[in-house]
C-alpha cells in the first residue's frame, strides 16, 4: 500500500555500525491487519528478511491517499493550484496531457484511514514539502 525511504533513523553507534540514517518502509494491509516492513539496509539483497512489527489488528479497510502537488494535472486534464489539489490513490501520477509523470516532486500531503473494529476510523494527514523537487 505505501512504500518509502524515510530519513532519520537513528544510528546509535555510527563508530561500529557502518549504516545509513536512511531506511526503507513499506506498510501493507492483508486483509485483516496493518503491517509495517522494514530493512536493516537501504540497498537489500533479494532474499533479505525484512522486520514485520503487525501495527493494527481486526482492520475493515486501510486507505492511503496523497493531495497532489501543484504543477501537475488533474482527472480533468487541468493545472493543478495550491487551492485546488486533488486527493488520488496512486503516486506518481502521469500528466494526462504528456507522457511524463510528477516522479521529481513531492506530493502536497498524504492521508491514512484506518478503519477498525475496535475504535473505529482512524485518520491521519501529514504535510509534506510539497513541490520540493527531488
Amino acid at each position: 500500500m505505501l512504500k518509502f525511504t524515510r530519513a532519520g533513523w537513528v544510528n546509535p553507534a555510527p563508530s561500529r555500525f557502518q549504516r545509513s540514517e536512511l531506511q526503507r518502509v513499506n506498510y501493507q494491509f492483508d486483509g485483516n491487519k496493518v503491517i509495517r516492513y522494514s530493512w536493516q539496509m537501504l540497498d537489500r539483497y533479494p532474499d533479505s528478511t525484512p522486520q514485520e512489527v503487525v501495527l493494527f489488528e481486526h482492520v475493515r479497510t486501510f486507505e492511503v491517499k496523497v493531495l497532489s502537488d501543484v504543477g501537475t494535472v488533474n482527472s480533468s486534464g487541468q493545472a493543478v493550484t495550491a487551492d485546488q489539489g486533488e486527493w488520488i490513490d496512486t503516486w506518481p501520477i502521469k500528466n494526462l496531457l504528456t507522457t511524463e509523470s510528477n516522479l521529481g516532486t513531492m506530493p502536497i500531503a498524504i492521508e491514512i484511514i484506518v478503519d477498525t473494529e475496535d475504535w473505529g476510523k482512524i485518520r491521519r494527514v501529514y504535510e509534506l514539502s510539497a513541490g520540493v523537487r527531488l
